[in-house]
């Protein structure tokens, strides 16, 4: 198994397409990440399995995301994209909302969940739409179980029919108008596969990592061993950028040259 070599299943990524009439009004953006605040180490196996915890916020693989993103979203689709402070647990509920989906523009009672922290943020940055990056949960579609798969973590998995050892980012992109305080779209972080009939990220970050090195406590890590994580945490979602806002920004709402 490679980097980004494994389908999704499960994930928030088969929503409605966008109206081009939206996208065509939003000139000034800005990205908030909440997606990585907690790093999930989980096993499991014929002898049982277990999981463990790490508080992450200090590692700031948030701000880097919104980093990358960022720079997309102004380089390759030509936003104005501004970076201003703002309060975290006002948009940590995007993280335990469930990936499912009624109508775009139709918000659920979870999703108005960001809508007064979403309406502050705007307005005091004079923005036209938000880029929220949040933390999914998706099904084992590495091996086909019914364990899940969380947010930035490691899973691994020993049975006679599967060997499996991967760290993964699994997250979502939402698209909040300011307008209105309405999700627009929704997008899993992911990249597109060759034989996609959808156009929507369905190949999740994922990296194969040595068995040995994702059986090791949390609580055993060496500063070295932490430090690695952190890296390849960071540069995990690093190739599916373009995809995931490809997806999100249709070719006729923004230049056709574009994709």
């Amino acid at each position: 198994m490679s980097s980004a070599a494994v389908l999704l299943a499960g994930c928030a990524s088969q929503q409605a397409s966008l109206n081009p009439g939206n996208t065509l009004k939003i000139k000034r953006m800005a990205v908030v990440s909440v997606a990585a605040r907690t790093f999930v180490q989980q096993s499991s196996g014929i002898n049982g399995g277990g999981q463990e915890e790490l508080d992450i916020v200090n590692w700031k693989l948030d701000d880097h995301y919104e980093k990358l993103f960022g720079a997309e979203l102004q380089n390759r689709f030509h936003f104005s994209v501004a970076r201003s402070p703002y309060s975290p647990t006002s948009f940590l509920p995007v993280n335990d909302i469930l990936e499912s989906w009624d109508q775009p523009g139709e918000p659920s009672p979870e999703w108005s969940s960001i809508q007064i922290a979403g309406r502050a943020h705007c307005r005091s940055n004079n923005l036209d739409a938000l880029l929220i990056i949040g933390r999914s949960t998706s099904m084992d579609f590495l091996a086909n179980t019914s364990h899940g798969l969380r947010g930035a973590g490691i899973y691994t998995r020993d049975t006679p029919a599967s060997h499996i050892s991967a760290m993964h980012v699994i997250a979502k992109v939402i698209l909040f108008d300011c307008a209105t305080a309405k999700v627009l779209a929704v997008r899993s972080v992911g990249n597109i596969a060759e034989d996609s009939s959808t156009g929507r990220p369905d190949v999740a970050p994922v990296l194969a990592i040595d068995p040995e090195e994702a059986r090791i406590s949390i609580a055993e890590w060496s500063s070295a061993r932490r430090q690695k994580v952190r890296t390849e945490l960071g540069n995990l979602p690093a190739k599916t950028v373009a995809d995931t806002l490809k997806s999100l920004f249709t070719p006729v709402a923004r230049d056709k040259n574009l994709f």
